[in-house]
C-alpha cells in the first residue's frame, strides 16, 4: 500500500452536468442502447422512465439519495438497461458509501458508452475503496479505448499497474504519462516512474532524476516531501 495521497474524484458539479441533463447522444450510443431494450416492452420502457425521472428528481434537486436509489432501483426493475436509472443508482449508491453497489451500476453502464467521467468514477471507486486492482485496471483500458486522447488517466493507470506487480506495464504507463501535454499529469507520471524503479526495481541511479523531475515540475504532496 503506498502512503501518498489519493486523488479526489471529479465533481459532479465542476463538469456542469446538471445544465447538460440528458446528454446528447453519438449514433454509437443509439446503437447500443437500441439494441439493449429490444425485448423489453414499451410499456415497461414508459414506467423505466418515469422512474428514472423521479430517481434524477430526487438525486440532483431534493439530495434524497436513499430514495433516488430505491426509485433508480424500480426502474431498472422494469427495463435493465434504462442508462439514466443506471448512473443515478451508481451516483446515489455510491453517496451512500454503498461502494459495490455503486461499481455494480457503473459497471452495467458502462457497455452503454457512458461519458468519460462516468468511467473516471467507476475507476477511482474500484482502485482506492474497493482496493480491486483487476477491475481498475480493466476500466483504464477501457477509457484508453474510448477516450486515446485523455491523459489524466496515467498517473492512476500506472499506479494500479505497479500495485498488481505488473511492473513492465507500468513503466510504459509512467512514461507516456510523463510526456503528457499536461503539467499535473507529468509531474506525477515522472514521480511515480522514479518511485517505481527506486522502491520496487531497485534501481536508484535512474529513480532519483524522475523522483526530483517529478517535485520540480510542481507534484508535491505529503508523500512526496518525506
Amino acid at each position: 500500500t503506498l502512503p501518498g495521497n489519493k486523488p479526489q474524484p471529479q465533481t459532479y458539479a465542476n463538469l456542469n452536468y446538471l445544465h447538460r441533463y440528458p446528454n446528447p447522444a453519438s449514433e454509437e450510443v443509439v446503437m447500443a442502447n437500441r439494441l439493449a431494450i429490444a425485448r423489453i416492452t414499451p410499456e415497461n420502457r414508459r414506467q423505466a422512465k418515469a422512474f428514472a425521472d423521479q430517481a434524477h428528481e430526487l438525486y440532483w434537486n431534493r439530495k434524497q439519495h436513499g430514495a433516488a436509489l430505491e426509485a433508480a432501483e424500480k426502474a431498472l426493475a422494469l427495463n435493465p438497461y434504462q442508462r439514466d436509472a443506471l448512473l443515478l443508482a451508481g451516483l446515489a449508491a455510491g453517496d451512500l458509501k454503498k461502494n459495490e453497489l455503486a461499481a455494480a451500476y457503473l459497471q452495467r453502464l458502462a457497455p452503454l458508452h457512458p461519458e468519460l467521467w462516468v468511467l473516471q468514477r467507476l475507476a477511482y471507486i474500484q482502485q482506492w475503496q474497493l482496493k480491486d486492482l483487476p477491475a481498475a485496471i480493466r476500466t483504464f483500458e477501457l477509457i484508453a479505448e474510448r477516450h486515446p486522447e485523455e491523459s489524466d488517466r496515467y498517473p492512476n493507470y500506472g499506479r494500479a499497474l505497479m500495485d498488481a506487480d505488473r511492473l513492465d506495464e507500468a513503466l510504459v504507463v509512467f512514461e507516456q504519462g510523463r510526456n503528457s501535454s499536461k503539467e499535473d499529469v507529468a509531474a506525477q507520471s515522472a514521480f511515480w516512474k522514479g518511485y517505481l524503479l527506486g522502491e520496487r526495481m531497485n534501481r536508484p541511479s535512474d529513480a532519483l532524476p524522475l523522483v526530483q523531475e517529478g517535485y520540480n515540475r510542481g507534484y508535491k504532496d505529503s508523500f512526496v516531501e518525506f
